[in-house]
């Protein structure tokens, strides 16, 4: 275990508040020194955050660690009264352990709207690249850009007041990354109506040749052109994607 982590039901987390968890091929990123704004408040004293409302905290904070979406595990902040939960994407450069990844699990939502923005990829050597992530409206009832559902909450708060009949939602979104290079850092988008709770890499399964997709995701010679057997139903990154093989485990 690395230093300054300790475990917690099989995870190694970070001590220091800077660093990453994992746990077999998952490498949560730490999103403890970017946070920088509240999404949610208690029924005691609801206020808004996101446009004019904000999540219920007394259900955010129920929600089990890690959260596992799309058998995904995202570790989610904790949520306190008017503390920030969330990183509100401005640029941000988050660095990571240097490493080979074949995924990227984002769980966030919009606000104010739904959007499509770049997020930047740093490697070790070569220039850098680019991938799209579509996060859709927190209010909205079904996804915009092919996410998963990761939560629907019972109602929304307004300033002073609980609001019924709204179920605001947090959406997970997979990017496909390139296994052939090394991972050192990733810059989010420079929009601050998009919201990220939680990230999440994911290393290409044990066995499995590094260099199997090409630039386009498409499979090069050799490989089993047919959907892995990872791959777990309605899977956003699945072959619908013409993705081969599946970057989301079961």
């Amino acid at each position: 275990m690395p230093a300054g982590h300790r475990a917690t039901q099989g995870w190694s987390l970070p001590d220091d508040g800077a660093g990453c968890f994992s746990r077999g091929r998952y490498l949560g990123v730490d999103l403890r020194p970017f946070l920088n704004h509240a999404c949610a408040s208690f029924d005691r004293r609801p206020f808004a955050a996101l446009g004019h409302s904000s999540f219920p905290a007394e259900e955010l904070g129920s929600l089990p660690r890690p959260l596992v979406v799309g058998g995904v595990p995202l570790w989610l902040p904790a949520f306190c009264d008017g503390e920030p939960d969330n990183t509100r994407c401005d640029g941000q450069r988050l660095e990571v352990p240097p490493g080979r990844y074949c995924a990227l699990a984002v769980l966030g939502a919009s606000e104010m709207g739904s959007y499509k923005e770049q997020v930047w990829l740093r490697f070790d050597a070569g220039p850098e690249a680019s991938r799209t992530l579509g996060l859709t409206r927190w209010i909205l009832p079904e996804p915009q850009f092919g996410e998963l559902a990761a939560y629907a909450a019972t109602h929304c708060h307004a300033p002073g007041r609980q609001v019924p009949g709204i179920q605001p939602r947090l959406w997970v979104q997979f990017i496909v990354l390139d296994p052939d290079r090394a991972l050192i850092a990733l810059v989010l988008p420079e929009n601050i109506l998009m919201h990220v709770l939680a990230l999440t890499l994911i290393r290409p399964p044990r066995g499995r040749a590094v260099g199997s997709l090409s630039r386009r995701g498409r499979p090069l010679g050799g490989l089993d052109p047919r959907p892995d057997p990872c791959c777990p139903p309605g899977c956003p990154a699945g072959p619908s994607r013409g993705v081969v093989p599946c970057p989301v485990p079961a």
